[in-house]
């Protein structure tokens, strides 16, 4: 029996777009698989694509990485490490799934779940009945609804997918489909890299602002983050991420902004500082971590009084979702483990905050420090993802600035 291994790719809305649009959207998709398998060492492979579905062809050896690969890619809703068959016949699907599962089933409950597209001389039902007859002798039992081992077999057209796995992807856009940038504040925490990973998701390029209030301490947190979030799950895109050194703000907001409203002014900062940025690089949008009466900033008075005037969307992916949802959502992506690790500087604001301003008050306090602005800018440098790998977190905890702003740094310099 000629079984061929094969991962099986889904993908999920990308099907309901019109032809050109799909056309585009899964041309995208397999090009950010491909970055995908390199990265991950996968290197001899094919790709073709059917309806609802791309295609990998692999070595055997290759199979399980390649189908863990290519579920992390935005826009893939699953995939499955499989076997393909040309059939002529429902006996040829019989004997191969005798051949391979036979082993699978010894002792164990099981179900067999049938789909098929095409015009065929049997139903799915019939299917599924004659593959659990030949498998039975070999099990437990026969169980629909609670099996030990799901074996699912996906007949397209002359050709059937034999598979016992579902790999959950992320599902969305695929990267890059929005034909847009967005910029990002990322403080690094639990909140920031989930919006981050959210708008990534609905294939906006995204690319991030960190201001630094405890160098170097909070950019060595920042850099695992994003190089986690780069490295697992941004395939088709290598952002662009800027640390600014806001160490000077701080000492300026402590002596001259009300200290009840301090976290609120200083969000206004950010949102000046981001809006200038984007303006400047053509960004369509800011991306925050914000979630609706989280924290005093994020009330519903404070975040229109610090949106008041900001001449860009800013897009808030966590509004309305709660801090468990959101710390579920880290552990899923798998940034829980390096957030939970981050400090938390911008609690040097807190002071009795107030839950409620108004936009003129905030505008206010804000021109106290705005003259700042022109110094935090100057003072970001830039970095791609891909670079983070190679800075020495030793050697930047032990002069941060010579190894992160300056020539010593493999390519990182000032952006003035």
């Amino acid at each position: 029996m000629n079984l061929n291994p094969i991962v099986l790719v889904r993908y999920g809305e990308i099907g309901v777009k019109s032809n050109r649009v799909r056309v585009r959207l899964e041309n995208l998709l397999t090009k950010n698989i491909q970055e995908a398998l390199r990265r991950g060492g996968v290197l001899n492979y094919s790709i073709s694509k059917t309806r609802g579905r791309i295609l990998i062809n692999v070595p055997k050896e290759n199979l399980i990485n390649t189908a863990l690969m290519a579920a992390r890619v935005f826009g893939v809703v699953s995939t499955s490490p499989a076997y393909s068959l040309n059939f002529s016949s429902i006996n040829d699907i019989v004997i191969a799934a005798y051949e391979l599962w036979r082993g699978k089933v010894n002792g164990r409950k099981f179900a067999v779940r049938v789909s098929r597209t095409g015009n065929h001389p049997f139903t799915s039902i019939d299917v599924a009945k004659r593959v659990g007859a030949v498998l039975y002798p070999f099990s437990n039992g026969v169980d629909l609804d609670n099996p030990e081992v799901e074996l699912y077999v996906e007949i397209r057209d002359n050709y059937a997918f034999l598979f016992d796995e579902v790999i959950d992807g992320p599902g969305g856009l695929p990267l890059g489909s929005q034909g847009g940038k967005v910029l990002a504040l990322v403080s690094g925490g639990f909140d920031s890299p989930v919006a981050y990973w959210l708008m990534s998701r609905r294939g906006a390029l995204v690319d991030a602002l960190f201001c630094s209030l405890a160098p170097p301490v909070d950019v060595i947190g920042l850099i695992r983050v994003i190089r986690y979030l780069y490295e697992n799950w941004v395939f088709g895109y290598d952002p662009l991420i800027m640390i600014a050194d806001c160490t000077q703000l701080v000492n300026a907001m402590r002596s001259s902004v009300n200290s009840h409203l301090m976290n609120t002014v200083f969000k206004k900062f950010l949102y000046r500082l981001a809006e200038s940025i984007a303006v400047e690089g053509g960004y369509m949008g800011i991306v925050t971590g914000e979630s609706l009466g989280q924290v005093s900033s994020q009330t519903l008075s404070n975040l229109y009084s610090a949106s008041a005037g900001i001449n860009v969307p800013i897009f808030r992916p966590l509004i309305g979702m709660d801090k468990d949802d959101i710390i579920k959502l880290a552990k899923r992506i798998g940034t829980y483990e390096e957030s939970v690790k981050m400090i938390e500087p911008c609690s040097v604001f807190s002071r009795k905050p107030r839950t409620r301003s108004t936009p003129s008050r905030l505008d206010e306090e804000l021109s106290r420090v705005i003259n700042l602005l022109g110094v935090i800018k100057a003072s970001i440098i830039k970095v791609k993802a891909s670079e983070l790998s190679s800075i020495n977190e030793r050697s930047l905890l032990s002069n941060w600035r010579i190894n992160i702003m300056g020539t010593d740094a493999g390519g990182l310099g000032s952006c003035k």
